[in-house]
């Protein structure tokens, strides 16, 4: 078969004795590089692209695990307003028997969801020995054999939040809600802690007046006056919200975590000794910007 119009070095070509070559059918040095800048362009923006979605599905985590515990805590902490707690009362002073019933539920509460280890008996016998008998509930005595030999500070309100949850006695079968990921023991003491996506632990404080400006929690004793306080007997009182935190994704929680409302004189006014709760002034001042709060998720 003849091939007209193949021209002679082609046809050399298909017979094997001489290559066929056409102009212009290569690349330059340049075309390669800009081909090879696109595709680093192109490549970049997916791990950028990869590690925010990442990022989200991390956050989005720990807004769920936040969300279980927010619903844990916060309602056995509303649970105090229809608990009848004993006092000691006077059969002439109303107020003052106000005074101490208020007192009275927030030693409870200390004792009952603890923040910090100082809270919580070294024994049960020790619990027996030194609380009265209305604090002696079932969480109190199943406490003692949770507290660490090893504590450290920053993890207190942490190892104390997961103890509430799996020992507090609030409700059967709460942790089956948890998936293996969101738990762990960040210190190896024994103690574990609520894990959030970026897998730190989350935090924990009863009380923190110092955190303020959220939609739960207000420093206004006016319009948000302590509900647990009907008669106003702490004058500067107003509401207090538990507050469950992450430090999100850049690990640094920014916020003042100690605790130690045990060493008070007196849980008759919680507002005294706010300052311990000294915000924004830890990690830096920027820290807590991206962390992620029970008070935050309410209305989202």
């Amino acid at each position: 078969m003849s091939l007209p119009f193949t021209s002679h070095a082609c046809r050399s070509r298909l017979s094997g004795r001489a290559p066929c070559l056409r102009g212009g059918s290569g690349f330059t040095l340049v075309e390669l590089m800009v081909v090879a800048t696109v595709i680093a362009i192109l490549a970049t923006l997916s791990a950028a692209g990869l590690a925010a979605t990442r990022q989200r599905v991390r956050a989005e985590k720990t807004r769920n695990t936040i969300r279980k515990l927010h619903e844990i805590i916060v309602g056995h902490h509303e649970s105090y307003l229809r608990r009848r707690v004993p006092f000691t009362a006077s059969a002439t002073d109303h107020r003052a028997n106000g005074a101490a019933k208020l007192e009275a539920v927030r030693r409870l509460m200390v004792y009952e969801m603890p923040d910090c280890w100082a809270d919580v008996a070294a024994s049960a016998t020790a619990v027996t020995d030194t609380l009265p008998a209305y604090l002696q509930t079932g969480p109190v005595l199943g406490y003692p054999g949770s507290r660490p030999v090893s504590i450290a500070p920053a993890l207190e309100g942490a190892e104390c939040l997961y103890m509430i949850v799996s020992r507090g006695g609030i409700e059967p079968d709460l942790m089956e809600q948890f998936r293996s990921d969101e738990i762990g023991d960040t210190n190896g003491n024994g103690a574990p802690e609520f894990l959030d996506g970026w897998g730190n632990p989350i935090g924990f404080i009863r009380w923190a007046p110092g955190f303020a400006g959220s939609v739960l929690q207000k420093p206004d004793a006016v319009n948000f006056h302590d509900p647990f306080d009907p008669q106003r007997n702490d004058v500067a009182g107003y509401a207090l919200v538990p507050l469950i935190v992450s430090a999100g994704p850049d690990g640094l929680v920014g916020i003042n975590l100690s605790t130690g409302w045990l060493s008070a004189t007196n849980l008759a006014s919680l507002v005294t000794i706010s300052p311990q709760f000294t915000f924004g002034t830890v990690d830096g001042s920027t820290a807590s910007l991206d962390n992620i709060t029970n008070h935050d998720l309410v209305t989202k």
